[in-house]
């Protein structure tokens, strides 16, 4: 078997990281508007968002042209950005201006971008980007700051099918429609026999996929984090409120990661990231009332601490409720535009809005 290194530098062969003069005039400077949360939060990074955003493009555009980039482990596949990212600190244009501190923060915020889905994880991760088509390997639109725009990317043939496969083999659903959650972004995927494979992501917010990041970030207290986690271990229940445009995925299943012990998550749509081993993952969009009151009376003998629920219906939620054992805690996320889930039912009300994150003690509980 080839060693790292060999692997790299074959990759390098088949696309050469060569030096490259970066344009910046094509984004659009970071303003309020356009951020999808959070806007008085300080940025984690320091570096200009429109250089961010221009070498982001650049490593999308080297990526989609790998047809291996899916074999790779998520070391290689970083020492591979990493290689073409210090080829690019070399040049003229970057290294007299950027201090190490500034190119040590680009390697860490891109080491973070590598989130298994290949080229599509550096577009996704464009600063000011709302949503993104992907119509074609060689067709890819997209929305910044309102404004539609297009991009001069093209996915090879192999990495595009391989994308998609990744995608497909991620749902237990034979539907042409898949959706999937992740961090600060909606993925959805349709294809055949509604139409040839394409691809559409909604930004959701800013990427924070612990609670160490929205500690520097702002979002959240160390007080106010620390006394949820010991609701949820003190097997309180929990209702996250938000509200529209403003993404509780990231506290929510950030929650999730924290906790030791088993837990198990009801949801509608798959998430892709890793949770840990310790949870239990169903998917319940599709039960009838009656195999929901079968999986009710069932779900409560698998011994776990906490039952996190994400966005099921209302009826659903207020049925694991009845029947919730005082020895399990239970968390669930509703938008605002949701009154249907009765706020009495729970200990704990977590309020997230473009203000920040508030919370409220019910007693009547």
């Amino acid at each position: 078997m080839a060693t790292l290194g060999e692997r790299i530098k074959r990759t390098e062969k088949i696309l050469p990281m060569e030096k490259e003069t970066i344009d910046e005039g094509n984004f659009c400077k970071p303003d309020f508007e356009c951020r999808n949360s959070f806007p008085h939060i300080a940025e984690i990074t320091e570096y200009p968002s429109k250089i961010a955003d221009a070498l982001k493009l650049e490593v999308a555009k080297k990526i989609a042209k790998i047809p291996v980039w899916f074999d790779y482990s998520q070391e290689e596949q970083t020492q591979l950005v990493h290689s073409f990212l210090n080829s690019v600190f070399e040049s003229e244009e970057f290294s007299s201006d950027m201090q190490k501190s500034e190119k040590e923060l680009i390697l860490k915020d891109f080491t973070r971008c590598i989130r298994g889905l290949g080229a599509l994880d550096f577009i996704t991760a464009l600063e000011n980007l709302q949503t993104l088509t992907v119509n074609s390997p060689s067709y890819i639109s997209g929305i910044i700051c309102g404004k539609p725009q297009t991009f001069n990317l093209t996915f090879n043939k192999s990495h595009f099918e391989e994308l998609i496969r990744t995608l497909s083999q991620k749902s237990l659903s034979t539907s042409p429609i898949l959706t999937f959650k992740d961090f600060g972004r909606v993925i959805t995927l349709m294809k055949e026999p509604i139409c040839s494979a394409r691809i559409v992501v909604k930004k959701t917010g800013k990427f924070y996929d612990n609670l160490q990041d929205m500690l520097e970030a702002s979002i959240i207290t160390k007080k106010t984090s620390d006394f949820i986690l010991n609701a949820l271990k003190e097997k309180k229940k929990i209702l996250i409120k938000t509200q529209k445009d403003i993404c509780g995925d990231y506290l929510f299943y950030s929650l999730i990661k924290e906790l030791e012990g088993q837990c198990i998550l009801l949801q509608t749509s798959e998430f892709l990231a890793d949770l840990g081993a310790n949870v239990m993952k169903f998917n319940v969009i599709s039960l009838s009332e009656y195999e929901q009151n079968i999986f009710t009376d069932t779900i409560f003998r698998y011994g776990a601490n906490v039952i996190f629920v994400d966005e099921i219906s209302a009826t659903f939620t207020e049925k694991l409720l009845t029947k919730l054992p005082k020895e399990i805690g239970f968390a669930t996320m509703t938008s605002d535009c949701d009154n249907l889930i009765r706020e009495n039912d729970f200990d704990i009300i977590i309020n997230l809005s473009s203000d920040g994150l508030s919370y409220i003690v019910n007693n009547k509980a």
